[in-house]
């Protein structure tokens, strides 16, 4: 497929893709807890993320100009929060203190991060799938972390392509079931998820959606 400045395609991250990772993390997820901390801690995350073999992290590449522009993250591992947050607790910890002096947007994120303070350790968005009525899975359950373009990447079916190269990553490590969360409010990847084949949504309430594809 093509973008403007050249054709497109969707590849693992690897380490060259680093210093990229942060402008694509911030400008995707301007409201996550980790965009808050900064560009620091966002190139130490997707660091360990090359490291932990039950995480798989899928990019959008321009290949004339090899700029990244979206990203994808899903993992087996139901720790990966508290590996990352654990392993790097200097950076961490480093990170916080500066941005609550300098970002408004930080201070925001540590509040929010503290009134929901176990997504900071847990892959959230699996335990509740048998309390919403959804089939019990045959086997392992990836959770889908992240998945999002910059906005001249988007169209064209860029994140279609996004979605089900990360899928097939993790069912090639052994996942039967692949799943996340979709806020209400989040059209744009509530949209995604209904065109794409074989994903299953449900309401689970007025502000998500369970979503889940199985492996065949």
């Amino acid at each position: 497929m093509s973008e403007r400045g050249g054709p497109i395609r969707v590849r693992l991250l690897e380490h060259r893709d680093l210093s990229q990772m942060a402008i694509v993390h911030r400008s995707c997820f301007p409201d996550d807890l980790y965009s808050g901390l900064g560009g620091w801690f966002l190139h130490r995350f997707y660091r360990c993320l090359l490291t932990f073999p039950q995480t798989k992290c899928a990019i959008v590449e321009q290949t004339q100009t090899g700029k990244v522009g979206g990203v994808a993250v899903g993992s087996l591992n139901p720790a990966l929060y508290k590996q990352i947050i654990f392993g790097n607790a200097g950076c961490v910890t480093l990170s916080v203190l500066i941005g609550l002096f300098r970002s408004k947007a930080v201070r925001q994120a540590v509040k929010r991060a503290l009134r929901s303070a176990r997504r900071l350790f847990h892959t959230e968005g699996l335990k509740g799938m048998n309390e919403a009525g959804i089939p019990t899975a045959k086997g392992p359950v990836a959770r889908l972390v992240y998945i999002g373009l910059l906005p001249e990447f988007r169209g064209g079916g860029h994140a279609q392509l996004l979605l089900r190269f990360c899928t097939d990553e993790l069912f090639s490590i052994g996942a039967q079931r692949v799943a996340g969360i979709v806020q209400a409010h989040n059209v744009p990847s509530l949209i995604m998820h209904k065109k794409a084949p074989r994903w299953n949504l449900h309401k689970t309430d007025s502000k998500q959606f369970h979503v889940w594809i199985d492996r065949e």
